[in-house]
This record gives structure tokens, C-alpha cells and sequence, in this order.
């Protein structure tokens, strides 16, 4: 990936706890990451993401097969880049479809997993719904829809990010604030309240846990270091909590780095 922000070849971590009604999930995600450049343009990059080695953990326990074999439809993804707006265009739409009929057809014996897998040819065979879900995955937003510009190696942080996975249903718009430390950046976020009231999201956050709920705390922490020398992303780490009643009710850590 010369002439990018990019290396060849990261490894993505994403960790998620959850503490709901009755129990505790813990869900872990690995993987290694492969970049493979087709064509650069002034704003915009065609390239290839191979997803390899991916590993669930659920609740410390390994998903094996043939549960194991639903992230890898999305395992291989040509896409193009839009680097302006933060947006990837997914263009091998067929081959992905035809990797979740051989997926279909291993997990035949199987009817949860199948009913998972209409669910998602659903979402393939709609572009609008399938460019939408790419554009939301952990791995897309950590390396591609990050809450920044790069414009003329200045970094200018976005006014307005939005989390849209972390609470059922809602898009929670954040104010974001930056401190820069060499070639590291730290990004922290906190609601707009303007854009987003409290009434709406504890109206939600009441419903999903079945408690009075008096307050909750939104924690958003951002820090991307860069190569010193070639300007290139080394790492990034996403940390957000989310405590209710002075509880922790959900923690991610999302992490991805150069291999």
C-alpha cells in the first residue's frame, strides 16, 4: 500500500462486554488484516481486504464449526474508497454472495445458522443495504471512518462523529475533542445533547435493561499513532463505556496494529 496511510498487513482485536438483566456476555474477535492495492486516485483508493486467522471467543469458549463460518463471508472484500467522506463502495458483490452459498450449503444440517445466513443475503442482495453494513463493521470503521481529515498531512478532527452500533436503534452524535503528542493523536467525545436528548436515550436504555434508570456516563477515547517517518497508521485504539447507574453496562475495546 505505498503512497497510502496504510501498511500491508495489520492485526485487529475487538473485545466487547456486556451486563444485561439476567447475565454477562463477554465477546472476543481476532483476525490479521491484508491490504492489497489495485489503484490509487487523488482522494479515493481501490484496494482488496483479506480477513485471515479469525478466531471467536464467546464467553471464553471457542465458536467452532460450523458456527465459525459466518464472518468469513465478508472475509474477502474489494472496495473503493472514498477518502474524503469516510465511505467505502463494495464491488465484488457476487463473489460474496457466492461464498455464502458454500457456507449455506456446509451448514445445511444446521437451521439457526441458516436463518442467520438469509438474514444477510438479504442485506447483500439490497447495495444500499449491504454498502451500509461494511460501512458499519468494526474493522471499516477503525481503519476507514475515523473521526478525522488528513489533508495535506494536517489532521483536522471531524466536529460531529456518530456511534451507531453501540445502543439498539439510535445514532448518537458526539462532540469530539482532540490533543496531538508527536505522532500521536487522542480523540475524546461527548454527546450532543443538542442534537440528541437525554429524554430519547434514557427512554431507550430503560427499555433494553427493564430499570429506573437516573443516570448514565458515555465514555468515547480515540488515540491513532502514526509512523514517525513515513507518516503511515501504526495503531489505533477505541475504548467506550457506557455506565448506568454508576454501573459499567457495556465495554468495547477496539484495537488494530501493524503486524
Amino acid at each position: 500500500m505505498e503512497n497510502t496511510l496504510y501498511y500491508n498487513s495489520y492485526s485487529f482485536i475487538f473485545k466487547e462486554k456486556t451486563i444485561g438483566k439476567l447475565k454477562t456476555n463477554i465477546y472476543e474477535y481476532t483476525s490479521n488484516i491484508f491490504l492489497d492495492e489495485i489503484e490509487i486516485y487523488d482522494d479515493s483508493l481501490e484496494f482488496v481486504l483479506y480477513e485471515k486467522e479469525i478466531e471467536i471467543l464467546y464467553n471464553k469458549e471457542k465458536l467452532r464449526f460450523p458456527q465459525n463460518l459466518i464472518p468469513r463471508i465478508f472475509s474477502t472484500l474489494v472496495l473503493y474508497f472514498y477518502a474524503r467522506i469516510g465511505y467505502c463502495k463494495v464491488l465484488n458483490i457476487e463473489n460474496i454472495l457466492y461464498r455464502l452459498s458454500i457456507i449455506e450449503d456446509a451448514c445445511i444440517n444446521n437451521h439457526k445458522l441458516l436463518n442467520e445466513i438469509k438474514e444477510y443475503k438479504k442485506i447483500i442482495e439490497i447495495e444500499e443495504k449491504l454498502f451500509a453494513f461494511i460501512n458499519e463493521t468494526e474493522i471499516i470503521k477503525l481503519l476507514f471512518r475515523f473521526p478525522y481529515f488528513i489533508d495535506k498531512n494536517k489532521i483536522l478532527i471531524k466536529k460531529e462523529f456518530y456511534l451507531k452500533t453501540l445502543i439498539n436503534e439510535i445514532s448518537i452524535p458526539l462532540i469530539l475533542d482532540s490533543t496531538t503528542n508527536g505522532n500521536k493523536v487522542f480523540i475524546t467525545g461527548k454527546i450532543n445533547t443538542l442534537k440528541l436528548g437525554n429524554f430519547i436515550i434514557l427512554e431507550k436504555l430503560e427499555k433494553i435493561y427493564g430499570i429506573k434508570i437516573e443516570e448514565y456516563q458515555l465514555t468515547f477515547n480515540y488515540k491513532i499513532i502514526f509512523g514517525e517517518i513515513n507518516n503511515k497508521i501504526e495503531k489505533i485504539n477505541n475504548n467506550i463505556t457506557l455506565k448506568i447507574n454508576d454501573t459499567e453496562r457495556i465495554l468495547k475495546e477496539i484495537t488494530i496494529f501493524k503486524n
